[in-house]
């Protein structure tokens, strides 16, 4: 796919999730590229409040409306999953419909937001690699790492991530693209050619050169 011309939007945080130093530098990497094969490259983002309290809220409801009964059993879930559950129990039907509510601005905001654009790109995660098995980097209360994740979400936009380089440590680093609703096959097209264009910053294929 030719991305000459392709109207792109670009934020490294959304206005909402503090990003680390050497995840931007890869990410600044990537914007260039994205100009060097021909996008029309824009820094902007929706100005919208963190989406993280509507997921939570949204996520909590329908997992405890379908999976309350292991409340009762708590030795058969993950301890993630039991606060998911407990979060779910304290939530009233007045807080489910408002979190709605606020899903669907959401999701108008960012409607209106791709009339102006093809694609958003952004880093895949705002925060470096932590090690397996782990749910997340050293405060595990700090939603805002995965702040950005919401948005695709909440509001039924596809979204694809593709690598776009190293840490010093040698752990991948990822580049995010995001498309207007029913947009999948441009967003999976562009994100396709992206990655054929980004060989000096991306890791190698571990099926060999082709793959």
């Amino acid at each position: 796919m030719d991305l000459t011309g392709l109207r792109v939007a670009v934020s490294e945080d959304f206005g909402m999730a503090g990003i680390q130093p050497e995840v931007l530098e890869g990410f600044q990497k990537a914007v260039t590229l994205l100009a060097d094969l021909g996008c029309s490259v824009t820094r902007r983002h929706p100005a919208t409040e963190d989406p993280t309290p509507i997921w939570w809220t949204v996520a909590a409801c329908e997992s405890f409306a379908a999976e309350g009964t292991f409340l009762s059993r708590p030795c058969e879930v993950t301890p993630y999953s039991l606060e998911v559950l407990r979060r779910g129990q304290t939530l009233s039907a007045a807080d489910y419909l408002n979190a709605q509510h606020e899903r669907e601005t959401l999701s108008r905001i960012w409607g209106e937001f791709f009339l102006e654009f093809d694609l958003m790109v952004s880093p895949g995660q705002s925060v470096l690699p932590f090690p397996i098995g782990r749910l997340g980097p050293q405060d595990e209360h700090d939603d805002r790492w995965w702040a950005m994740d919401t948005v695709a979400n909440l509001t039924g936009q596809p979204v694809t991530s593709i690598p776009c380089g190293l840490t010093a440590e040698g752990l991948p680093l990822g580049l995010q693209l995001m498309g207007p609703r029913f947009a999948d096959a441009l967003v999976l097209n562009a994100a396709a050619s992206l990655e054929r264009g980004l060989p000096s910053i991306s890791p190698p294929s571990p099926f060999g050169p082709g793959k």
